[in-house]
């Protein structure tokens, strides 16, 4: 869908970050190669080729990484005790690598699920209260450039380090999911129906949103009477791509998430013993 609206001239960010500050729109223009070379490219390097085509699609070579490396470990610790150690150890090998957001992840999923003085100690007021305010307020903090990304990410307050690729953002996030993990009450208030409706197109919201984005967003914004950096251009144009967004992000869970896991139990139940499912 991105390759045809692109080579059909209806996508609008390079015209809009030309006139405003949005400089970040201004993603590489992929649309013009022969259809070959882009078909080419796609059979050779599919993973990283996603990303001329819709940068925040970096993610997914990311994703499958990861997600083998999670698969490593729990083969490696499915006879292990001390396994905690081995998750210890690899956090330590990823930490300035956003893999290390992974192993983080997998670790405290084993606490607060084999761990009652973990969960209990999570759950107190004394810890979750000051530790959700520190992770938000971690989580907030402006890292600086995108063309920065190559060196330890400081912020406005705090020195620059070696964690996890985000620095400072990634301990929030350890830090608000410790908490949300810890405290049924907060897991109660959390788990509201709008919340699990978002939380079930939300892949397909985030792989359609940027096209979204860069067509209608930023042609919407474009052709409004006045400045394109206006408040009420931004406003339409904001709004317009959030009920586009949501539509198709729930059209993607419909048509590909929902299809793609049918198939993903058939092939499980035909070619799986289930006495190892």
């Amino acid at each position: 869908l991105t390759v045809a609206l692109g080579r059909a001239g209806l996508l609008y960010h390079l015209e809009y970050a030309r006139l405003s500050s949005f400089e970040w729109l201004a993603a590489k223009d992929e649309w013009q190669k022969p259809i070959q070379e882009m078909l080419r490219q796609a059979w050779y390097r599919p993973i990283t080729e996603a990303t001329a085509i819709s940068p925040p699609l970096y993610t997914i070579g990311l994703e499958i990484q990861g997600s083998f490396l999670i698969f490593a470990l729990l083969f490696l610790m499915r006879h292990v005790l001390r396994h905690r150690w081995i998750l210890g150890f690899t956090v330590l090998v990823f930490h300035a690598d956003a893999l290390a957001g992974f192993v983080v992840g997998l670790l405290l999923a084993d606490l607060f699920q084999n761990s009652q003085g973990f969960r209990q100690w999570a759950a107190r007021p004394v810890f979750a209260i000051p530790g959700l305010v520190l992770g938000l307020w971690l989580g907030s903090q402006q890292l600086g450039g995108l063309e920065n990304l190559e060196h330890p990410l400081g912020t406005a307050f705090l020195p620059p380090i070696h964690f996890g690729y985000y620095g400072w953002q990634m301990l929030g996030a350890i830090l608000v999911m410790a908490v949300v993990l810890g405290n049924p009450a907060l897991l109660r208030v959390l788990d509201f129906p709008i919340g699990r409706w978002l939380g079930s197109i939300s892949y397909g919201l985030y792989a359609i949103h940027f096209t979204v984005l860069s067509s209608l967003g930023c042609w919407i914004a474009l052709r409004l009477p006045g400045s394109q950096t206006a408040g009420a251009s931004l406003l339409t144009a904001s709004a317009a791509c959030t009920i586009v967004s949501l539509l198709a992000g729930w059209a993607l869970r419909e048509g590909i998430d929902r299809p793609s896991q049918r198939l993903a139990a058939w092939v499980a139940r035909v070619f799986i013993p289930s006495r190892q499912r």
